[in-house]
């Protein structure tokens, strides 16, 4: 923002939840002046769309786009899995907070009950 304003360069942003919620992030309404003097901005999820269009002012532009995969590029005519087990794909930081426990979970009951299946994690970002 400090940088636009110098510049006289319009800025837009994305806001997760650590940049919305975490008042150590935006101590005061620094939240509601981004904004304000942003181009746009945009978020991943309805929750946080609602909470950031009660903060901005009715001329802002707020977009909402959802993190996801084209679950096309997981078909059998379009990868090289067009037989074997299933595969269970997850990606995203490895954190306890992601719930990646509840994966292992039933990975591991998957397992127990005699089915067949690949898991895959990716991390990489």
């Amino acid at each position: 923002m400090f940088a636009a304003k110098l510049s006289e360069v319009p800025f837009s942003f994305t806001a997760h939840a650590k940049d919305i919620y975490r008042t150590d992030m935006n101590p005061g309404d620094l939240l509601s002046r981004k904004l304000q003097r942003a181009e746009f901005a945009v978020t991943c999820t309805k929750a946080n769309y609602d909470y950031l269009d009660r903060l901005k002012p009715a001329t802002s532009r707020l977009y909402r786009i959802y993190h996801g995969i084209d679950l096309k590029l997981f078909t059998s005519s379009n990868n090289n899995r067009s037989s074997g087990p299933p595969l269970i794909l997850s990606v995203g930081r490895f954190v306890e907070k992601k719930g990646f426990t509840y994966l292992v979970e039933a990975c591991r009951f998957l397992k127990d009950e005699g089915v067949s299946f690949i898991c895959r994690h990716d991390w990489r970002f």
